[in-house]
């Protein structure tokens, strides 16, 4: 992939360039090529989607992000107000993309607002989504952390009886005046025995109850 690259490098194909870049993970650059060399914008958006189908939604975000710097950062100043414009449609079309906060962290301290209040509402909803789908997962934590502390309290009080059969799964021998240890799922052992009290030595069964 690398050899290929270098025979390409300095020739007319960038098109293939790109795709050779995209291969190897260096978007940006095949982003630069499609936008500066090649001059095609809807080409460049086209490889953004191509790509981001098998990114995750933070890859895809900071891919879409890529995209936007080029028109941000133009190379060329006389492409100043071609790339604004581009920059503009971009965020106002492809908002639901992007990372809300990471485009408005990195926009020029005098740009205009108002010429992305389309793109505002999307960052806006997607906030307003985020902060539910946070309460939520807080809720469900706490529910559950709930349900692990009963469960653990039910465990810990109920009274271990100790038959005259009854021997420690570890030594093989017998509870007679020794301290006992019992796992979630009734194992016993001699309190001295224990190696992990996370790991039940005889199924290999983990506990983890968060009190």
């Amino acid at each position: 992939m690398h050899f290929l690259l270098d025979k390409l490098r300095g020739t007319a194909l960038h098109y293939e360039s790109a795709i050779l870049l995209g291969r190897l993970s260096r978007y940006g650059e095949a982003l630069q090529l499609l936008i500066n060399q090649l001059g095609d914008h809807d080409l460049a958006q086209t490889f953004c989607d191509d790509i981001a189908k098998t990114l995750d939604r933070k890859a895809k975000e900071e891919l879409m992000f890529q995209l936007l710097s080029i028109y941000l950062n133009p190379v060329e100043p006389s492409k100043k107000e071609e790339f604004l414009v581009k920059a503009i449609d971009l965020m106002n079309n492809r908002a639901c993309d992007m990372s809300g906060s990471q485009v408005l962290n990195n926009l020029p301290a005098n740009w205009n607002i108002a010429s992305i209040m389309p793109a505002i509402k999307v960052f806006l909803r997607q906030s307003n989504q985020e902060r539910k789908e946070t309460q939520i997962s807080k809720a469900l934590h706490k529910g559950n952390n709930f349900n692990l502390k009963s469960e653990y309290l039910a465990i810990t009080s109920e009274p271990i009886h100790i038959q005259p059969n009854h021997y420690c799964i570890h030594c093989k021998k017998g509870f007679a005046g020794s301290r006992v240890s019992r796992y979630p799922n009734g194992v016993m052992l001699h309190e001295h025995c224990v190696v992990n009290k996370k790991i039940c030595p005889l199924t290999g069964q983990i506990f983890e109850l968060s009190v």
